[in-house]
């Protein structure tokens, strides 16, 4: 005896998950994503194939959550912990950390996730995804040193030097201004940088700057300043 039966609508449902996950792992690879899944209480650790990678670790070996947690660096092991504990009030994961890979070079990387509860509150597992961010946290390091070296040769100037954001907010004076005129940066903070400018001042100040600021044209004007004896 033979049955026979119409299965064209699971077969079609089927094929829509598989491409589906197809998509979504062409999509992690081609962004360079590790996924990730993590049951919290057996700590069984589920994970996408270009994990290991990230880690300086063999593909054909299955890793558990500990080996990855060994690659982190030991200065940065709190931050995780920091991370997860805030995660138990948020339901939120995430953390920058230094992972030290097999060939003692350093990586920079970046965890996203979200922790899972059952009905009595406890955590189950946790879903999220890592980045490798050493590139950027490189470039963030090269900026850094180089607005170091413009603040320490602006600072030795007599001029005075400021800049500002492509809106026209100014956020930065150096040394001269204020010793110039008496004043700290929490002053300006404050109180803002209008007040070492002569009151009669100001407002032509401010129009000839946000023309300035519209049109791209050159910012000049002659003003008086405040001295930091009153003058």
């Amino acid at each position: 005896m033979i049955t026979v039966n119409d299965v064209t609508e699971k077969v079609e449902a089927r094929k829509k998950v598989e491409d589906a996950e197809e998509r979504a792992r062409l999509a992690s690879e081609i962004a360079e994503i590790v996924t990730w899944d993590l049951n919290i209480p057996t700590q069984e650790l589920i994970y996408s194939d270009n994990l290991p990678e990230l880690f300086g670790l063999q593909k054909n070996i299955k890793i558990t959550r500990p080996q990855v947690l060994s690659r982190i660096v030991a200065e940065d092991f709190d931050l995780i912990q920091k991370a997860y504990e805030i995660a138990l009030r948020t339901n939120i994961y995430k953390y920058e950390a230094r992972v030290l890979k097999p060939d003692d070079s350093i990586a920079w990387i970046r965890v996203h996730g979200k922790i899972f509860f059952d009905e009595l509150k406890n955590p189950t597992k946790m879903l999220g995804t890592v980045m490798d961010i050493t590139e950027e946290k490189n470039r963030q390091e090269i900026l850094m040193k180089s607005e170091k070296k413009f603040r320490v040769l602006a600072d030795s100037m007599p001029q005075f030097v400021w800049t500002s954001d492509v809106m026209g907010n100014l956020d930065y004076f150096n040394q001269s201004l204020y010793d110039f005129c008496g004043i700290t940066k929490a002053d300006v903070d404050q109180n803002g940088w209008l007040q070492v400018i002569h009151p009669d001042d100001r407002e032509e100040n401010i129009n000839i700057w946000m023309q300035a600021i519209k049109t791209g044209e050159e910012f000049l004007f002659e003003h008086r300043f405040r001295r930091h004896d009153g003058s």
